[in-house]
């Protein structure tokens, strides 16, 4: 649960409506709609591959000449599967180079971390559907993030991390 603000949707900065725009582009440019129940099917989509390791507790990112392959996790949740490869996206989106086949790409700069991580949300929970699920999931002030996470298939720290950033709701 979390509080809803009085804010609306002013984003906090022009960095994140600079990434709002780009995820917004990614998804229409793909005919992405809806909420994305797997986002293997977007990986497949963008020629890509999806890789579980145990064995592993972080993501990596290889860019080859037949596609992208992203490794993560494989004894995680769906939810954050689901995210883990959304930030896979926007890693590809913002900071990669397509034409540098074969290189494998540091995922861990923490100031690139928070801008794919920004990006993730985005991309998972567009702000116009996020309003209308967090007005139809909220009664009085309290947002019900539970069924928000439920309905965009992502962890439910992560729908409330997506409402504190365009400003619809504020952790207490």
């Amino acid at each position: 649960m979390a509080k809803v603000t009085k804010r609306g949707d002013e984003l906090q900065s022009k960095k994140l409506e600079l990434l709002e725009d780009i995820t917004s582009t990614v998804r229409e440019i793909y005919k992405i709609k809806g909420p994305i129940k797997d986002v293997r099917t977007v990986i497949d989509v963008l020629g890509g591959k999806v890789i579980e390791n145990s064995q592993t507790d972080n993501m990596d990112i290889l860019v080859c000449q037949n596609g992208v392959q992203i490794v993560i996790p494989g004894y995680i949740a769906r939810e954050q599967k689901n995210m883990h490869l959304a930030k896979g996206i926007g890693y590809i989106y913002l900071y990669s180079n397509y034409m540098d086949n074969n290189k494998k790409y540091d995922v861990n700069d923490a100031m690139k971390m928070h801008n794919i991580y920004i990006f993730a949300l985005s991309f998972m929970m567009p702000r116009h559907e996020y309003l209308q699920v967090l007005l139809a999931a909220t009664k009085g002030n309290v947002a019900d993030t539970k069924k928000i996470a439920e309905y965009f298939h992502v962890p439910e720290m992560s729908a409330i991390m997506r409402g504190v950033y365009l400003g619809y709701l504020e952790l207490f």
